[in-house]
């Protein structure tokens, strides 16, 4: 299967913005690709305070924040 490279490109970057907005206090946003079997994987981790649990309870939650 090919990547849709427009479509990546706009989800990778809705997901830095989203960590970057999250981070507000400070932080560090790491962007970690690797090979796998299957193509190549994408780890994306901060070093922000983390969530709360009413934050962590509405995660899957379309449009939330």
């Amino acid at each position: 299967m090919l990547l849709d490279r427009e479509a990546f490109h706009g989800a990778l970057l809705n997901l830095v913005l989203n960590a970057e907005q999250a981070m507000g206090e400070g932080g560090q946003l790491v962007v970690h690709t690797y090979g796998t079997s299957d193509g190549v994987a994408l780890d994306l981790i901060d070093t922000g305070c983390g969530m709360d649990e009413a934050t962590q309870a509405k995660v899957f939650d379309a449009f939330s924040r």
